[in-house]
């Protein structure tokens, strides 16, 4: 089996589902379960083919989609039972991934989305209806709605517009608060570092092993603003580097003490939201464990600043050309 990237929430995924060696079997559900959850939950009709330009291709029957979003904030939003629901968020989807499974030939694609990436946003009215679209990052498409199941439907609406309407048949969503609690339970992940980070730590030589641990951890795979080159680019480079790590160490730590996924399951409910039941959580992190996992698909494009942020405008005709033969 091919080991390599794998996005950074789908961690989440796998520790929920209980599926490191099949030590546990959760029985509990995380975040509301929503009824037929899946492909109509996003608004967008199931067309099992994408389009670009004219040009129609029609998607392998077999194929599941998992979009993993990952909130720059520490917990979930929560609103008091008579608290009035607003129709705009500040939390901003910092972390896309899309999760493509063949069910035939039993891969797993990731598709990593670089957060600056312009595009076309819907944006929700007052009573959560698409109201028109702006041209601006995707990762503002959570913004709009109350953050909760709205506001992931919309950032699903974007992913799929910008992968050209490919439909999305899943989503879950986990904050970033998580990511020292995943650390913490399995004792610190070890990471050498890829070039000069020093502004982060004195100890992030380049080249230096460093174990991470709690916020530290959050820190390397959150920090962006004055550190290295500045760009998310980077930043998405530095959480796959996490990520390799981070499996290793989670293996090791769960085959010592299984009880550690039980301990981690009840450590997340604040931070993890999904339209999936815990049975389809554990059919998709046994997949995750079994199936083979492609090499992790980034697309290119120009990398941009402006007096205020970042933009990153992807080549679309080579996207067009890759995404064709991951699922066409």
């Amino acid at each position: 089996m091919k080991r390599s990237n794998i996005v950074l929430l789908c961690l989440g995924i796998l520790l929920l589902a209980g599926v490191f060696f099949g030590a546990v079997k959760i029985q509990q559900r995380i975040g509301p379960e929503i009824e037929n959850a899946g492909k109509a939950e996003h608004g967008i009709e199931i067309r099992r083919e994408i389009i670009y330009d004219g040009e129609v291709c029609k998607m392998r029957r077999q194929l599941d989609t998992v979009l993993f979003i990952g909130v720059d904030d520490d917990e979930l939003i929560h609103y008091e039972p008579d608290q009035m629901i607003p129709y705009y968020n500040y939390q901003q989807a910092d972390f896309l991934a899309l999760m493509v499974f063949d069910n035939l030939e039993r891969t797993v694609q990731l598709i990593q989305i670089n957060r600056d990436t312009m595009t076309s946003v819907p944006w929700l009215d007052v009573v959560g209806n698409v109201g028109g679209y702006e041209y601006e990052q995707i990762t503002l498409s959570h913004n709009y709605g109350s953050g909760l199941k709205d506001s992931c439907i919309n950032t699903a609406n974007a992913v799929s517009s910008l992968l050209f309407y490919m439909p999305i048949d899943h989503y879950v969503k986990i904050s970033m608060g998580a990511v020292p609690v995943l650390t913490d339970i399995v004792g610190g992940v070890p990471v050498t570092m890829p070039y000069d980070l020093t502004e982060l730590d004195s100890s992030y030589t380049e080249g230096a092993t460093v174990t991470l641990e709690g916020q530290k951890a959050l820190s390397f795979v959150r920090a962006r603003q004055g550190v290295a080159d500045g760009t998310n680019i980077s930043r998405m480079g530095r959480q796959r580097l996490y990520i390799d790590s981070y499996i290793n160490r989670a293996k090791e730590a769960f085959s010592r003490d299984p009880e550690l996924i039980v301990k981690t399951v009840n450590g997340l409910g604040r931070y993890m939201m999904t339209d999936m039941t815990v049975d389809q959580l554990a059919a998709l992190g046994s997949n995750i464990e079994e199936y083979d996992e492609k090499d992790i698909y980034v697309p290119e494009g120009r990398n941009m600043h402006d007096a205020r942020f970042y933009q990153f405008f992807p080549y679309m005709d080579r996207m067009w050309e890759r995404i064709k033969e991951i699922v066409c």
